[in-house]
């Protein structure tokens, strides 16, 4: 097609590059939509540590979500986890839907921040909902609550796995 008028040129430019802008910000919320339904419904994640000397671990642990960038989880604090967390508070962890028939899985990846914090900061009902959720052999043990802040994550999507990055949170 050629377009001989300027003005006709750049408002076909502008109506393009406007499209782009709404397709990417369509994606970026269904992206938020996914995130808020995942750390919503869901109740445990696997969490991936490392010790002082980079051996991993990963533990399940049952979480929940305080509806910002924070999720609260209660543990043993003489488990490998916990001690990893003191000494290297950087982990990365992966919630998904257990329920997923097989071919159509779907899961986030995330990194963060975890530490222990005390019973004092965490909210009275996320204390309860997350108090509902932990084994009982954990709650006769001596145990902490603990904090992971979101960093950075990560959508899988079959479909761009050569160019998909990390997305901000």
């Amino acid at each position: 097609m050629h377009i001989k008028d300027k003005n006709t040129f750049s408002c076909l430019f502008l109506f393009f590059r406007r499209i782009r802008e709404v397709r990417t910000l369509l994606k970026l919320m269904d992206y938020t939509r996914i995130f808020t339904d995942i750390l919503t419904w869901d109740h445990y994640l696997v969490l991936a540590t490392v010790d002082d000397e980079w051996n991993p671990w990963t533990a399940p642990l049952a979480y929940v979500w305080d509806g910002g960038r924070s999720l609260y989880y209660i543990s043993h604090t003489g488990s490998v986890h916990s001690k990893n967390i003191e000494t290297n508070p950087k982990i990365g962890f992966s919630i998904f839907h257990t329920d997923q028939i097989p071919g159509n899985a779907f899961w986030v990846q995330w990194s963060g921040i975890a530490e222990r914090v005390s019973e004092e900061t965490v909210p009275r009902e996320l204390q309860e909902k997350l108090q509902k959720l932990v084994s009982l052999v954990i709650l006769q043990r001596e145990h902490s609550f603990y904090r992971i802040d979101i960093v950075d994550a990560f959508l899988p999507d079959a479909t761009r796995w050569k160019t998909d990055g990390k997305l901000k949170t």
